[in-house]
């Protein structure tokens, strides 16, 4: 990996110190980052028992996969390296070439002979030993591991937790709790993104006790993370709006122009705008490549979790991008031009993401009815809630926010309005990023002091950053509706 100068940064931190905080803001390479870090410290055998863990298998899979990769060409970096999965759970398949690393999947089970040969290498001072897993069931390997039979004992001396926005304090004890007192932690995730479910609201004074650990770790004692400051995601435009949420201030775009180009004039598709689609030249005005960061804001005062109007606009988006923008973004240098085939189109070109199941089930039939040649799983997996989208990215991103009653977003307030959801929505785009939302909710002014404040994130998206606006309509079933185009 050729690492910028805030990735060598934190490496250097983690070298040096015993707790480090990497912050990574979306798309900034975090994940390469560890990797490299961990490359470094298994070859030198600057540690001899390394956990790595997260809040759920996507995570660790991502970050120990690559790792896996880096250490299978590395004939330098002997290690016993076993991913540990609960007996609920079908281990991934990982395929490696190289006789240095002995590379295993175990189950938590004390009679499956990987995981027996697990516990017998933690327990084996002279082997390198690596062990990923998520953070859940973890205290059950530290009682049978150490030494002591409890939860808690002394057998890691570096511990790296990944996607720390996402695991709660609580859940960050398990694998604390196999940590050796004099051992090294690493904490790496980005504390704007989306945060632990919280089933109950925390005392006053006492958020930090039932956020991330990240979160308490920077609140309660003050640890200065170690940001990433190069965005490798997005383009110059979506970077800007992301600094307007709080990110560091030298956070840059490593490639600047990142644009969708035309592969045909956008009003030769809107000629053949398939029927029942809701009409409206804001088709045009959105799509157009110029404008990376834009908004739809629409008249629907009534609808609630589902919102047939606005699901046929996201049909028609999509159906006039995926006809006249090409699949190969614009990077600053000529490339060949060509059309998406449908698959392909809902692979990488576009992604929907909504606050609500309801609303993701009517674009998704909308979709399938508008594309039959694509496989209904992969238009399926192109849409999803934000929760479900975090870590995913596409070329195109539509923000489907859909709910316009009143009652309704006076009970959802902060639920939809909040800074994390936003950030996460629009920070999945890399060259475009469209939000729909009626104007009822575009205009609502929280009640709720929470919501006021993270609600900033979106206010500031549709009435400072998406400055420019144009007057249009919408016409659904011979109906015009006023709608109002925002860019920035």
């Amino acid at each position: 990996m050729d690492a910028n100068p805030s990735q060598v940064e934190a490496i250097r931190a983690c070298a040096k110190q015993q707790l480090v905080i990497i912050w990574g803001p979306p798309g900034t390479g975090k994940t390469d980052t560890l990797v490299a870090m961990l490359h470094s410290i298994i070859r030198h055998k600057k540690a001899k028992k390394i956990l790595i863990a997260g809040p759920n298998y996507r995570t660790v899979e991502e970050l120990s996969g690559r790792l896996v990769s880096n250490l299978d060409k590395d004939a330098a970096s002997p290690c016993d390296f076993f991913w540990l999965y609960s007996r609920s759970r079908t281990p991934k398949v990982v395929t490696t070439t190289g006789t240095h690393l002995n590379f295993k999947t175990a189950v938590s089970d004390q009679n499956e002979p990987n995981y027996i040969e697990m516990l017998s290498s933690i327990s084996d001072d002279k082997k390198l030993t690596i062990i990923s897993s998520t953070a859940h069931d973890l205290h059950q390997l530290t009682k049978v591991a150490g030494t002591k039979g409890t939860f808690v004992d002394e057998i890691f001396d570096l511990v790296v937790l990944d996607e720390s926005s996402q695991i709660p304090v609580t859940l960050a004890l398990k694998p604390l709790g196999a940590m050796t007192s004099a051992g090294q932690l690493i904490i790496a995730g980005d504390h704007k993104q989306m945060p632990p479910i919280q089933r109950l609201q925390p005392p006053d004074g006492a958020e930090h006790l039932v956020g991330s650990i990240q979160e308490y770790l920077v609140r309660r004692f003050d640890v200065r993370p170690v940001p990433l400051l190069l965005n490798y995601r997005s383009n110059a435009d979506l970077v800007e709006y992301a600094k307007t949420l709080g990110y560091p201030a030298g956070l840059k775009a490593a490639f600047p122009i990142k644009d969708l180009q035309l592969i045909q004039p956008i009003a030769n598709v809107l000629a053949s705008l398939p029927k029942g689609l809701p009409v409206s030249s804001a088709y045009a005005e959105l799509v157009r490549p110029d404008r990376k960061v834009t908004a739809l804001i629409h008249d629907d005062p009534t609808s609630s979790q589902a919102n047939e109007i606005e699901a046929g606009l996201v049909a028609g988006l999509a159906y006039v991008t995926r006809n006249a923008i090409a699949q190969e973004l614009n990077e600053g240098k000529a490339t060949a031009l060509t059309a998406y085939s449908d698959e392909e189109f809902f692979k990488t070109g576009i992604g929907i993401v909504t606050p609500h199941k309801a609303q993701k089930a009517l674009v998704v039939r909308k979709l399938i009815e508008l594309f039959p040649l694509a496989e209904p799983e992969t238009v399926f997996s192109a849409v999803d809630t934000v929760e479900r989208f975090q870590g995913g990215e596409r070329n195109t991103i539509i923000v489907s926010f859909g709910v316009g009653d009143t009652d309704i977003i006076e009970g959802e307030e902060e639920f939809l309005l909040q800074l994390e959801r936003t950030n996460v929505a629009v920070s999945r785009a890399k060259a475009k990023c469209i939000i729909l939302m009626p104007k009822s909710l575009a205009y609502h002014l929280p009640t709720d002091e929470k919501a006021a404040i993270t609600s900033i994130a979106l206010k500031s998206y549709l009435e400072e950053f998406c400055s420019c606006r144009l007057a249009t309509t919408v016409e659904v079933d011979g109906i015009n509706r006023g709608a109002e185009v925002r860019w920035h």
